[in-house]
């Protein structure tokens, strides 16, 4: 099997500039990176925060989409960044899941990424960073 960490935690919001007010001013997290996804099939933004002086690579990432409803609270994402995500897909439905999102490279990102849902329906993103 390919090697897998976790990468980041992913909350659907409302209202995520206020959440990173949030986020900052509790937790001491700082902004280390935003995805302008407004010109995409579902418009939305994600912003990536981590704790300051934290040790991993791990994250926290505020999801807005701009024609949703606001989500219930508990709503969330979680994404594994991987060597290789095809294989991952591959493992993923042969262990009884199923594709919500098929495999794609964005170029523009040097990332590859697909989202599997395990056999419940929650959605698992996995990435690739790509050269």
């Amino acid at each position: 099997m390919s090697k897998i960490s976790l990468y980041y935690f992913k909350l659907m919001v409302g209202d995520a500039e206020t959440l990173v007010r949030f986020y900052s001013d509790a937790f001491g997290m700082k902004e280390v990176g935003r995805f302008d996804g407004l010109e995409t099939e579902e418009p939305h933004i994600e912003i990536f925060l981590k704790a300051e002086g934290g040790e991993s690579n791990q994250q926290l990432a505020l999801m807005h989409y701009v024609n949703r409803p606001t989500p219930t609270p508990g709503e969330a994402a979680i994404a594994f960044m991987v060597d290789d995500v095809d294989a991952v897909v591959a493992a993923a439905l042969a262990a009884g899941g199923s594709i919500a999102r098929a495999a794609e490279t964005l170029e523009e990102h040097k990332f590859r990424y697909a989202i599997v849902a395990d056999p419940e329906g929650h959605k698992v993103e996995v990435m690739q960073f790509v050269a």
